[in-house]
């Protein structure tokens, strides 16, 4: 703290009033002060850069059927902002100190937009403005709050409650928390008892405190050494064809792309991670780092995986911005086949996690990129969720549905932290799995999104059928394609990729 009190004590008159404002008016005469955690200072920094945009909004929402009770939803909402410190954080540049400021208390504004009188069809439009409006509108990181709820009233027992955050303050893993929090105080308030869930032994601010001690000295020289020669010739950019050229500087626009795996090839996918020891997420990254290695023509390819980084009991339940991107690199040879791949993927990903503590901005820092007008290190981005496991869960009247059940309705903030992020989700109601891509409307159209959808579906089930078949071989064209691509060019020397980005282009423009 003392670092802190300096700069504070370097302030003019003028600036010291400022911040006595802010103190006063986050309701706190005595608020909890220290420094950002890594991954909080680099979104503040970029806030500072764009300030008032919705990039790292996370829009949350969850169907509740029965009575609409606004004083109760008030009242648990209220215990959880009370139980988690970073729902009562705000944050400031002090002195050039970049700090995160705890009020003590927070007191919950939660509207309720009554739609019942909306007929079914107009309503659903005004339901979807809303999720629209509520996922872009921006948050101020200094005076907050910087979570929103809402309840949008559709029938006498029928409400949705959106839960938008800023990812500075939260993440997946938080909203996750949130959920279950939610459901065990309502069930625990609506029959007149006390709250039923156990004090939390350490807090967001505690956390980031020991991020900076732990993160220095031996113990960081040897995260260093590890990735610096994880990454050593790493290509700086993976070259996938766009509909246009890259802009000079970086927009952030984007879209959002929904499909579904079918249950039989999740069921295929599933079998063969089990048979080669690999866990369902290493298999589908593999997957996708061949794909990527298919459109770009590159033999080394480097993915960011993102990872809860909740490795110590005590932050599991807590609400924060814990989550971390790790680079994973692949290796491609012409006679590489997908059992090869997997193997590699098996290995990399053990290896790097066991170094993934380190904070991906440290990794930045250290290796030092030169300034691009692309996302460093890594421009995609593999994720896999797994659903919440309190979906449709029974609380006395209540019944509570997650936003991972309506997907595809969830809004999208029209953003792209990448130039592509694919996703998958766990849909244990279809026994399949859910996926999506988040894609820069700076670089790729529609349609070209789609294409790489399909494209992707078509390959994991080519790979698993013929796992010990050279990866490269594996075309991308539909069998009617391949026979008119055969037939075309029968007289031309081009390679297979070539062959099936010429029918892409072909297909798009006719």
């Amino acid at each position: 703290m003392s670092d802190i009190s300096s700069q504070i004590e370097k302030l003019s008159i003028d600036e010291k009033r400022v911040l006595l404002a802010r103190l006063l008016a986050n309701e706190s005469l005595k608020p909890k002060i220290c420094r950002m955690s890594f991954a909080q200072e680099r979104l503040y920094f970029e806030e500072q850069l764009k300030p008032g945009s919705c990039l790292y909004n996370i829009p949350g929402a969850f169907q509740v059927t029965g009575p609409c009770q606004p004083l109760l939803m008030t009242r648990v909402l209220e215990e959880v902002i009370r139980r988690h410190e970073a729902l009562r954080t705000t944050f400031a540049n002090i002195g050039g100190q970049y700090v995160q400021i705890v009020a003590q208390k927070r007191k919950l504004h939660l509207p309720v937009v009554d739609l019942r009188g909306c007929p079914e069809d107009l309503r659903e439009k005004e339901v979807e403005r809303l999720l629209i409006k509520d996922a872009n509108t921006p948050f101020s990181l200094e005076h907050g709050p910087l979570m929103r709820n809402i309840i949008l009233w559709l029938e006498d027992e029928k409400q949705i409650v959106l839960m938008t955050s800023h990812h500075i303050i939260s993440d997946a893993w938080s909203l996750g928390i949130l959920m279950k929090e939610f459901s065990a105080l309502n069930s625990a308030f609506m029959a007149g008892k006390p709250s039923p869930l156990p004090e939390l032994p350490v807090q967001y601010a505690d956390y980031a405190i020991w991020q900076r001690r732990h993160f220095r000295g031996q113990n960081l020289k040897k995260l260093f050494s590890f990735w610096k020669k994880e990454l050593e010739g790493a290509p700086p950019l993976l070259n996938l064809p766009t509909d246009r050229p890259r802009p000079v500087e970086r927009e952030m626009k984007g879209d959002m792309h929904y499909f579904q795996l079918t249950p039989e090839l999740s069921k295929k996918l599933s079998a063969l991670s089990r048979k080669e020891n690999m866990t369902l997420f290493m298999t589908l990254l593999a997957g996708y780092t061949a794909l990527l290695a298919h459109y770009s023509g590159q033999d080394d390819v480097v993915v960011g995986v993102t990872n809860a980084a909740r490795n110590h009991v005590e932050i599991e339940n807590l609400i924060g911005f814990f989550i971390n991107s790790t680079p994973l690199r692949a290796r491609f040879t012409k006679q590489l086949t997908f059992r090869e791949l997997l193997n590699q993927i098996r290995n990399t990903t053990i290896r790097a996690f066991v170094h993934q503590d380190l904070p991906f901005d440290k990794i930045v820092e250290e290796l030092k990129p030169p300034r691009a007008n692309y996302p460093l290190i890594f421009q995609v981005v593999f994720t896999f969720h797994n659903a919440p496991t309190i979906s449709k869960k029974a609380l006395n009247n209540y019944q509570i549905s997650s936003s991972w059940e309506a997907f595809q309705e969830l809004p999208h903030t029209n953003t792209a932290k990448y130039d592509m992020i694919l996703f998958f989700v766990s849909d244990t109601l279809n026994e399949g799995l859910r996926g999506g891509f988040e894609y820069s409307t700076d670089l790729f159209d529609r349609e070209t999104i789609e294409k790489i959808s399909a494209h992707l579906m078509l390959f994991l089930e080519r790979m698993v059928a013929t796992p010990d078949r050279p990866i490269s071989e594996i075309s991308l064209l539909e069998e009617e394609e391949q026979d008119l691509s055969l037939e075309t060019f029968s007289a031309v020397d081009m390679s297979q990729r070539d062959m099936d980005i010429l029918m892409m282009e072909l297909n798009k423009n006719s």
